[in-house]
């Protein structure tokens, strides 16, 4: 749900959308891409586009809508996406695979 939010609150706040891409510039957003994969949050760059898109996106959204960014928001503050919780929790369980998988899900978190 938190993408589909994202992108509804970029498409109905599309003035400011536009103006974020524009302060950024493609050539700064395409250097971004390659960055953005490799590090994700880790890079101070993309962290503060991403903070910016959701801050976009925000202002697209209604009020009883804004509960579906509680995921995009949980990630661009901790800078930890759901694959570094994962591979945290994966090295920090003990065992056959089959228990470090238990280990694992035991320990997921539902945001509410």
């Amino acid at each position: 749900m938190a993408a589909s939010a994202l992108q509804l609150g970029l498409l109905r706040n599309l003035h400011d959308a536009e103006a974020l891409v524009r302060r950024w510039g493609w050539l700064r957003l395409r250097a971004l891409r390659d960055r953005a994969i490799a590090l994700a949050l880790d890079d101070a760059q993309v962290r503060c586009l991403c903070q910016q898109v959701v801050a976009v996106a925000e202002g697209g959204l209604a009020g009883d809508e804004q509960q579906w960014l509680d995921y995009v928001r949980y990630v661009v503050e901790t800078g930890e996406t759901a694959a570094d919780r994962m591979l945290r929790l994966w090295r920090q369980a003990r065992g056959t695979p089959e228990m470090r998988r238990a280990q694992a899900c035991r320990q997921r978190a539902v945001l509410s």
